[in-house]
């Protein structure tokens, strides 16, 4: 902050100067010549324009962190603290981002989950799908410990659209 006070002064300081010291139009380039940065001074410019840039970005990575970190389940809080904890470089912006979504992504799935379950509970009932004939066979009978003295039973496989169909009435339906 102290640099930034000091750069201002120094430019406005400069350009008082040139202007009450030139009175005539004919020095008005030579006023613009003596407000060029030397090389040094650009530098320093450049490194407080780079570190700005800096410091918003991650001012905006921690806000949507503090917003994330809130929401998370306690799983997820620890998941993200150990990732954070283990960047070696605190400047380091991309490891930071990662955590982030890292976390990101997992409170969408936290907040998928539990919208699913609460409107389980408010009263979205279950439907009724066309069950499976598999059901009605035993497990035991096809698996491979079970060595029947008759020839095993054949599952045939339907094909699930099949099953969607309209079924034909029965003769005995009126």
């Amino acid at each position: 902050m102290y640099n930034i006070l000091l750069l201002t002064t120094l430019f406005y300081s400069i350009f008082y100067f040139t202007v009450s010291s030139s009175s005539s139009k004919d020095n008005d380039f030579q006023k613009f010549e003596n407000l060029k940065l030397s090389e040094k001074s650009f530098q320093v410019i450049h490194k407080l324009h780079i570190n700005w840039y800096l410091v918003s970005v991650k001012s905006l990575l921690s806000q949507l962190g503090k917003e994330v970190y809130r929401d998370l389940d306690h799983v997820g809080k620890k998941t993200f603290i150990t990732c954070l904890d283990n960047i070696n470089n605190e400047g380091d912006l991309t490891e930071s981002a990662r955590c982030l979504i890292d976390s990101k992504r997992r409170l969408d799935k936290y907040k998928k989950m539990k919208l699913k379950f609460m409107n389980y509970q408010k009263g979205f009932y279950r439907r009724r799908f066309a069950r499976s004939p598999y059901r009605l066979i035993d497990k035991n009978l096809t698996s491979s410990e079970y060595i029947p003295k008759i020839n095993p039973i054949k599952i045939k496989k339907m094909s699930s659209y099949k099953l969607l169909d309209k079924r034909e009435k029965s003769p005995v339906a009126r």
